[in-house]
């Protein structure tokens, strides 16, 4: 499940990085992807639940740091399909953007429904956050 978000989501530590390989959709090379996972979330008044967070407008300097730790090519671009700028996973052979939807809702995306639990960091950034961002609470959390 995906959830397309217009307001900032409070998030509360600890966080997550995961990391895996995804085939780019234009070069067909594989390349290293890292995304986010947020333990806690406010989703609505008085319920929070674990997340994956998807087309992210902002981040925290240190916690953009541990994320291009894992994956370099983690960074903030501007895609026509989406019409915005958000941090992505870019190709590092072409330099295409793989959009979080592909990551996430297709089940041959890195860390789509349906494919093992990917591998994971703790991130050391350890502070609440509230951010421009999706959500979503499937593909690599079920």
């Amino acid at each position: 499940m995906e959830q397309i978000m217009d307001d900032k989501l409070e998030c509360r530590p600890p966080y997550k990085i995961v990391k895996g390989q995804n085939a780019c959709w234009s070069c067909g090379k594989d390349f290293d992807v890292a995304g986010i996972v947020v333990n806690e979330a406010l989703i609505e008044e008085g319920i929070t639940e674990k997340v994956y967070l998807t087309y992210v407008k902002a981040l925290p300097d240190e916690l953009l740091q541990e994320i291009q730790a894992v994956s370099p090519n983690f960074r903030k671009k501007f895609t026509a399909t989406t019409e915005m700028d958000y941090f992505a996973n870019v190709c590092p052979h072409c330099g295409e953007v793989t959009g979080d939807h592909f990551l996430y809702c297709e089940p041959d995306g890195a860390f789509g429904p349906g494919n093992e639990v990917p591998t994971s960091v703790k991130a050391s950034f350890d502070r609440p956050m509230t951010i421009d961002t999706s959500w979503g609470a499937g593909g690599c959390l079920t």
